[in-house]
């Protein structure tokens, strides 16, 4: 395979993300005793920066030893749900499935039958978690 065709539309970085990342920036700068000045500071630096206007199409990207090709669209945070969406490819290079991920599971390994990750739970404690693969329905089912 040379090439995986994946068009999917880049997605625009809205108002409400810039304020919401200022606002997490902020705050983490607050619990770590920075002063006034300096918060002040912060927000001035943050309304003269030039910040891209979208994200990027994709995050991350898995291969499996049979030449299988996972793509993980980026995680917006303006997205309605927070699954993470991985497109398959086949080794030749045709879209085979979508599959939809929990947001607090972090792929690190594909294999055939199965797929491993990482889990978070509420109080911020990883797992290793492997989890079967179900094909449900693929892109043209």
């Amino acid at each position: 395979m040379d090439t995986l065709k994946v068009d999917d539309a880049l997605v625009p970085i809205q108002a409400a993300d810039l304020d919401a990342y200022h606002e997490l920036r902020l705050e983490r700068a607050r619990a770590s005793g920075r002063d006034r000045a300096w918060l002040a500071a912060a927000r001035r630096a943050f309304d003269e920066y030039e910040y891209p206007s979208h994200y990027p199409p994709y995050s991350d990207v898995l291969a499996t030893g049979s030449g299988m090709v996972w793509v993980h669209r980026y995680p917006t945070p303006t997205a309605p749900d927070k699954a993470a969406h991985w497109k398959v490819f086949s080794s030749e290079g045709s879209l085979e499935a979508v599959v939809e991920l929990p947001p607090d599971y972090e792929l690190m390994w594909v294999g055939d039958t199965l797929t491993a990750g990482v889990k978070v739970n509420a109080l911020g404690v990883e797992s290793v978690e492997v989890r079967p693969i179900r094909r449900i329905a693929g892109p043209g089912d």
